[in-house]
């Protein structure tokens, strides 16, 4: 039994690569604008702090270690947030704690458990 050539497949690879990286014969590469000619802001509004759309709650339970490293999971009668601590806030592993904060729907986390809550205060239960 007799093998298929191989070079028409590394001659159609290498030509594939080639025609992917070149740079039309009479266009000149793309590059980003320079300094000079690049338009800059003058603004120096500060934008109104805004109203935290999510009301303040207290919850009360356990942290628990989240299936990812470095996740902590308050595990409640009502299910599970995961507690995202403020500066300046510990939130101790293994103990039943009451905590305060806000509800955070619209971030995303690879911790991936619980609803995330961003804590601003926590007390032993």
């Amino acid at each position: 039994m007799r093998s298929k050539p191989w070079w028409p497949v590394v001659a159609a690879s290498v030509t594939l690569v080639v025609a992917c990286g070149a740079t039309p014969r009479n266009e000149p590469p793309i590059s980003a604008p320079s300094a000079s000619s690049a338009t800059t802001s003058t603004t120096t509004a500060t934008p109104e702090p805004s109203e935290p759309s999510e009301p303040l709650m207290t919850l009360r339970g356990v942290v628990q270690e989240g299936v990812e490293a470095g996740c902590r999971v308050l595990a409640t009668d009502s299910g599970q947030y995961l507690l995202l601590a403020g500066e300046g806030v510990t939130v101790p592993m293994g103990v039943e704690v009451i905590v305060e904060g806000r509800l955070a729907k619209d971030l995303v986390s690879y911790c991936q458990q619980g609803i995330p809550f961003a804590v601003s205060k926590v007390e032993p239960a």
